[in-house]
């Protein structure tokens, strides 16, 4: 958690992308790796792309079922009802075009 207190949001609880990317930056760079995993990874790319990988395995089924709810909607997905309905002829005091 203090790897990523600086990360800035406007939320508290939330990161916007560029801020969840920076996120995986700083925890990548404080990460715990063994002497072993040190000698094999020798740059930060590759210690990024290993830690990814760690996150992708661990998270696997949550990414799946995000994946599948986005792309193959069903159910309530389907049931979308817009919450405000605009009456573009409705007469207002705005109205520009009389």
């Amino acid at each position: 958690m203090n790897a990523i207190g600086p990360s800035c949001a406007f939320d508290e609880d939330q990161l916007g992308y560029v801020d969840f990317l920076e996120a995986l930056v700083r925890v990548a760079s404080v990460y715990p790796f063994s002497e072993e995993q040190l000698t094999e990874l020798v740059n930060f790319e590759s210690k990024m792309q290993f830690f990814l990988e760690k996150m992708d395995e661990k998270y696997k089924k949550q990414k799946d079922e995000f994946h599948t709810k986005m792309n193959d909607p069903s159910g309530e997905d389907l049931k979308y009802q817009p919450r405000i309905v605009v009456d573009e002829d409705d007469d207002d005091d705005f109205d520009m075009d009389n």
